[in-house]
């Protein structure tokens, strides 16, 4: 992880323990000038939103689409809604980060007491050999019998 996106990081960490909710909404913009006034950090747009593409496939945040409807029928898209997960609470505990440790029990308090707000920490068991077709669960030996190899 480079040094921008881990000021992106520590700054939606920021953003998130400062306010009383377990997710933000800020706009893309917002994001780049706190990185200018607290991390002395100046990029473009592009690179704001690749590096939030790479902290959500590395697995420390996750993101949710907005949208509303207008009164002509045409979609805006608001801000993404951006929470940290438990792997990015314990990235952030192995930085160093002030408050991280107690980020993580407030996460896995949530997940024990089976808490159903986003991002959705579920128990779930170890994956199962099935995935999802267009006509429902579909067992994966069935589907690699289905191949041919010759």
């Amino acid at each position: 992880m480079n040094s921008t996106k881990r000021a992106i990081f520590i700054s939606i960490y920021k953003i998130i323990v400062k306010g009383k909710k377990h997710y933000i909404g800020p706009a893309v913009n917002t994001l780049i000038e706190l990185l200018c006034k607290f991390h002395q950090t100046e990029i473009h747009r592009r690179w704001a939103f690749q590096c939030l593409h790479d902290l959500e496939e590395l697995g420390y945040i996750k993101r949710r689409e907005r949208f509303i409807k207008r009164l002509d029928g045409t979609w805006l898209q608001l801000p993404s809604l951006i929470t940290i997960t438990l792997a990015g609470a314990r990235k952030l505990y192995n930085q160093g980060v002030d408050g991280a440790a107690r980020l993580i029990k407030e996460i896995l308090g949530w997940i024990r007491a089976g808490d159903k707000r986003w991002p959705g920490y579920v128990n779930q068991p170890a994956l199962s050999a099935e995935r999802i077709s267009n006509e429902g669960p579909v067992l994966l030996k069935n589907v690699i019998a289905a191949l041919d190899f010759a």
